[in-house]
């Protein structure tokens, strides 16, 4: 994918909403025995023709200075695309095209989209071929789950992540720390599948918006 334009508070969480609808086949697993079955139905839930939708904060945590910067949005996602609104940005994968509406300038950019070439894909966390990483479940008493994957690969995007599931088993929070020790956190609230309703993954340019096409 093409990040340019997108803005890099973003970029981490797309990776971990990318994480959730990789294919297992993209993956592998230090000791699949060990695989978290959670993450694998998870998945599986994604493959349908649905979309998740759910109020979107981001929180970033720089591990050297201790600052906090928080991004507030909407996001839905399915099976091979995703939509974030925030105030600032319109990003939308839809199979091979990403565009992403920069709203302060008015301007559109549009590009391709192979998750092969994304720098900030999962690939860069669940290397092929590799015995990248470990994954885990744990119940809480309250029927509430949580899964949790670690890496001991120091060039991985992300050394450790958490996962957290309802009852219903829908995410919703994200914990992440990145090779630099920093910390992220995307909660997901009133979230819900849905019917997939591709109009909803479609942007068109607003009235004198500047477009910038990249695609070759």
């Amino acid at each position: 994918m093409n990040t340019y334009g997108i803005s890099t508070l973003i970029k981490p969480v797309l990776t971990l909403v990318l994480l959730l609808l990789l294919p297992m086949e993209e993956v592998r697993a230090a000791d699949p025995a060990q695989e978290s079955q959670a993450l694998e139905q998870l998945r599986q839930r994604f493959a349908g023709d649905v979309m998740f939708r759910a109020e979107l904060s981001h929180h970033f945590t720089d591990a050297f200075t201790e600052e906090v910067t928080d991004t507030y949005g909407t996001i839905w996602f399915g099976r091979d695309r995703y939509r974030i609104e925030t105030p600032d940005q319109i990003i939308v994968v839809n199979g091979t095209v990403s565009r992403v509406l920069n709203i302060r300038q008015n301007r559109l950019i549009i590009s391709n989209y192979d998750a092969a070439e994304d720098e900030f894909a999962p690939s860069r966390f669940f290397t092929p071929g590799e015995v990248s990483y470990q994954s885990e479940d744990f119940t809480a008493p309250d029927g509430t789950h949580r899964i949790e994957i670690t890496s001991d690969d120091p060039f991985e995007l992300f050394q450790q992540v958490t996962i957290r599931l309802s009852r219903e088993g829908n995410p919703v929070q994200i914990d992440a720390v990145d090779q630099m020790d920093n910390r992220i956190r995307t909660m997901f609230r009133f979230g819900r599948f849905l019917d997939l309703d591709l109009q909803q993954f479609a942007l068109d340019p607003p009235e004198g918006a500047e477009i910038i096409d990249l695609r070759e």
